[in-house]
């Protein structure tokens, strides 16, 4: 193999290594986001259904409870 050919595949390389570390980075925050959204849900489905079930009574509407999510 030419040396001009491992130069082009090193600088491939390269750039899927940058590629991929940003990819992780941006995982990572997502995965702080939806952590944070899940606590703030679980802290709240409580007194929204509460609430939810105050409404429906005085409208006469019936409606589900909200999910409980299943953490992994």
């Amino acid at each position: 193999m030419s040396d001009q050919k491992l130069e082009q595949i090193l600088c491939k390389l390269e750039d899927i290594d940058m590629r991929l570390k940003k990819i992780e980075e941006s995982c990572l925050g997502m995965d702080g986001h939806i952590g944070f959204v899940e606590s703030i849900y679980t802290t709240l489905r409580s007194p929204l259904n509460f609430l939810s079930n105050q409404v429906n009574m005085i409208t006469g509407t019936t409606r589900e409870s909200l999910p409980v999510l299943k953490l992994k």
